[in-house]
């Protein structure tokens, strides 16, 4: 039932939500440094963004495994497989899978990387760039707009049925729009 405070609770959800959208479209491309003897990833602070990670942790190196662990679970495997490639064979390594900000939510990254190595020919430091796709929500956005303009239209004659209406079409919106970011 439409009340005026579930139509300023969608307003601001919906203002939230069109920020965070916004904030996504500009994350910058990160980079990254492995430095396999030590066993640490050195990150810059888009990466650390990008993965949800502290800067400052980032910034000091963090093992594989905490980048894995925000890798999506069905793509870790693949994953592990590319990397043992990269290190065992030399191959650039370029991937495309969903990781974890901290958020909840899973956003697409494309990382591509080169493992260096000694004359020998021993893996010795890798390093990269991991870059955060642009999420394609514009139709969704539009369908908000739209769906809200009609809720406003409501309100302001007085039918109170069709804000009834709107207000669960909106919802309904939001909810669809918050799954494809992804949930876990």
């Amino acid at each position: 039932m439409w009340t005026k405070s579930a139509g300023a609770n969608m307003r601001t959800a919906f203002k939230e939500l069109t920020q965070l959208r916004t904030a996504e479209q500009y994350l910058e491309p990160g980079f990254f440094s492995w430095d396999l003897a030590q066993g640490k990833i050195y990150a810059d602070g888009n990466t650390a963004d990008i993965f949800g990670h502290d800067l400052s942790l980032s910034a000091s190196g963090l093992s594989l495994e905490h980048y894995l662990d925000r890798v999506h679970p069905e793509h870790r495997g693949r994953m592990a497989r590319s990397i043992a490639d990269t290190l065992m064979h030399g191959v650039p390594y370029h991937e495309t899978y969903p990781v974890q900000r901290g958020d909840d939510f899973y956003h697409d990254v494309t990382v591509i990387g080169r493992c260096f190595r000694t004359t020998e020919g021993v893996p010795l430091h890798c390093s990269g760039v991991v870059i955060p796709h642009a999420e394609d929500r514009k139709d969704t956005d539009q369908i908000l707009v739209h769906c809200l303009a009609v809720y406003d239209l409501a309100i302001t004659s007085g039918n109170e049925r069709l804000a009834n209406q709107m207000l669960a079409v909106l919802a309904s919106v939001n909810d669809m729009s918050a799954a494809t970011g992804r949930l876990q």
